[in-house]
C-alpha cells in the first residue's frame, strides 16, 4: 500500500487510535487497519466478534482491548448527552439568567403584571 492509499484510508477513518485506523463499513462492521503495517487487518462486528484477521494473536489482543476501552468509553458519553444531564450542567455553569419561557434576562428584572 502506498502513501496515497494510506492517506486516503486515514482519511476516511472514522477515528484513528495508536497508529490503527477504525472505519465502519456500509454494513455496520469496523475495519480495522494498522497505519504501520497496512498488511495487518481485521474486520469484526461493532460488538467485537472478530470475522477476518491479518494480524498476529498479540496485535489482535491490543486491538480488541483498545475498542473495548473506546466502545464502552464512547458509549457512555452517549448515555450522559442523551440524559440531558449535560445540557443541565451547561444551563447551570453559564452565568445567563433565564426566564422559564426561555427569554434571557438582560438587565432589571421584567415586571410581573
Amino acid at each position: 500500500m502506498n502513501n496515497d492509499e494510506l492517506l486516503k484510508v486515514s482519511s476516511a477513518a472514522d477515528m484513528i487510535v495508536c497508529g490503527y485506523a477504525f472505519t465502519k463499513t456500509e454494513d455496520s462492521n469496523i475495519r480495522v487497519l494498522d497505519l504501520k503495517e497496512p498488511h495487518h487487518a481485521l474486520l469484526m462486528s461493532q460488538q467485537g466478534e472478530v470475522f477476518e484477521t491479518t494480524m498476529d494473536d498479540v496485535e489482535l489482543s491490543i486491538v480488541e482491548e483498545c475498542y473495548a476501552k473506546l466502545f464502552d468509553a464512547l458509549h457512555e458519553e452517549y448515555q450522559y448527552y442523551a440524559s440531558g444531564e449535560a445540557v443541565r450542567e451547561e444551563l447551570l455553569n453559564r452565568e445567563d439568567e433565564y426566564y422559564e419561557d426561555g427569554e434571557q434576562c438582560v438587565g432589571y428584572v421584567r415586571s410581573v403584571a
